[in-house]
């Protein structure tokens, strides 16, 4: 018999996918729901509550940290909470709002404000750096996508609920799940036409789209979506995360900065 567990979700800055992936996957467990196997104290996409009521078991974190006023949030939220899960790749490692990063943040927000003075009163500080919430506070389980394969959520939920550590495939890549054939040869398959787009091209329905000139991140990204892109026709961008994500320092950033204005000059 399964506890109840108390469950809070806690939005940052994100596009609210990794919300409806979760969503997708409690569905998948109806019984847990009538049985009441979890309690939802706090979801301000759910629920109309305005701040997290008392402690819980278990806070389910979406998005990445952009302000003062989100990592603020997420350590009063993080000391109510026995264990916290980052969910999707931007609470893990950035992900898709991480490209931000190549670019000061002020040239950004002019860009945004068209050349404007940037709004600042009674509004919170910007971050020069779009990052995860590993850093800031501890994170008990982690499962990377954009958004997370809602099934894959399902078992990870299924086995935070019943007090197992969740498992993540990490020693398998999009490409050993994935159907097209790639010859190792590369003399007998040239690439093609290295570094295009999907939109140049209508790809062929066998062929590894690698060896058909498009830039597909199957090789260095994780297993555990079934290659759902690829199969498509479209190449992977790497929403699973690397097969062994790693935490990036504000200082890493710079760095990989700098190095991008020197590449421009070239």
């Amino acid at each position: 018999m399964i506890e109840m567990v108390r469950i809070a979700t806690l939005q940052l800055s994100g596009c609210a996918g990794c919300h409806l992936s979760l969503l997708d996957a409690l569905h998948m467990l109806p019984d847990l729901i009538l049985d009441g196997t979890f309690d939802l104290r706090y979801s301000h996409m759910l629920m109309d509550e305005k701040e997290l009521p008392d402690e819980v078991d278990l806070l389910i974190v979406e998005g990445g940290v952009l302000t003062t006023q989100e990592e603020e949030q997420l350590k009063r939220f993080a000391e109510r909470a026995g264990k916290v899960f980052a969910l999707g790749g931007c609470a893990c490692y950035r992900g898709i709002g991480a490209q931000g990063n190549i670019v000061a943040r002020d040239e950004l927000l002019r860009e945004y404000y068209d050349g404007d003075d940037t709004p600042s009163i009674d509004l919170p500080e910007h971050f020069e750096f779009f990052h995860g919430i590993d850093g800031i506070v501890d994170v008990d389980y982690s499962l990377g996508g954009c958004p997370p394969d809602s099934d894959e959520l399902r078992d990870f939920v299924l086995s935070i609920l019943n007090g197992k550590a969740p498992r993540v495939i990490q020693l398998k890549n999009i490409c050993d799940e994935c159907p097209r054939h790639r010859n190792s040869d590369s003399e007998e398959a040239p690439i093609d036409e290295p570094m295009m787009r999907l939109i140049d091209v209508v790809p062929d329905e066998e062929r590894c789209l690698v060896d058909q000139g498009l830039i597909c991140m199957g090789m260095a990204t994780r297993a555990g979506c079934g290659a759902k892109c690829p199969k498509a026709g479209a190449p992977c961008y790497g929403c699973l995360g690397p097969l062994e994500a790693r935490r990036v320092s504000p200082s890493d950033l710079a760095h990989y900065r700098k190095q991008l204005a020197a590449y421009r000059e070239i």
